[in-house]
Parts: C-alpha cells; sequence; structure tokens
C-alpha cells in the first residue's frame, strides 16, 4: 500500500523520520519522493479514503495525520534540498490537510 511504503523526509536536523513504513532515511531525493507520493495519494482521498475507512477502520487515518504533521513541519520544508520542493513540501501539507478534514467533516 503505498501510504507503508512511502518514506517521510529528513527532517533539518538530519536523520530521516518515523513513520509512513520506512525509517532512518537521509538525503534529499528521500524528501522529494515523499513530496511526490503525498501529492498523489492527494488525488486518490476524496475517492477512495471514505471506502478505505470503511473495510480497514482509521488505520490509515493515523498514517495520513503523521504525514499531515510532517507536511506542516516548516523545518523539514526548508530541509529539502531543492527550492521548489521546499514550496511543494508546505502546499502539499496544506493540502493535505484541508481534503482531510473535508472528508472528517463530509
Amino acid at each position: 500500500m503505498l501510504l507503508m511504503e512511502t518514506p517521510l523526509p529528513p527532517s533539518a536536523g538530519g536523520g530521516g523520520g518515523g513513520g509512513g513504513g520506512v525509517e532512518g532515511l537521509e538525503g534529499g531525493e528521500d524528501g522529494e519522493k515523499w513530496v511526490q507520493a503525498v501529492e498523489h495519494v492527494c488525488q486518490l482521498i476524496p475517492r477512495d479514503l471514505p471506502p478505505l475507512v470503511a473495510r480497514n477502520g482509521f488505520d490509515a487515518c493515523g498514517t495520513l495525520c503523521d504525514w499531515v504533521e510532517v507536511g506542516l513541519d516548516f523545518q523539514r520544508a526548508l530541509a529539502q534540498e531543492q527550492p521548489v520542493y521546499k514550496i511543494r513540501h508546505m502546499k502539499v501539507g496544506v493540502r493535505l490537510t484541508q481534503l482531510l478534514l473535508q472528508c472528517c467533516c463530509g
């Protein structure tokens, strides 16, 4: 499942993030892959999250909430190597937050 296989980007202090199924990652490429994966997941959430929760409970929601924390973490965004990914990181965090709140309220 995409949620469990996607690594969290490293924090500004170095080292990888926990959660997302993979720990101990380093380097800017992991952060870029995380941003791309969350952008893809954001496209799937409105259609696929409600049936997933109905079938499997709230396990995926915990991972998504962890991703919201990472996506809104300004220090992790600044740790992205490429400037464009600093912006994309924050945008995807806000977008993911918006989508999850819409699912919760809907």
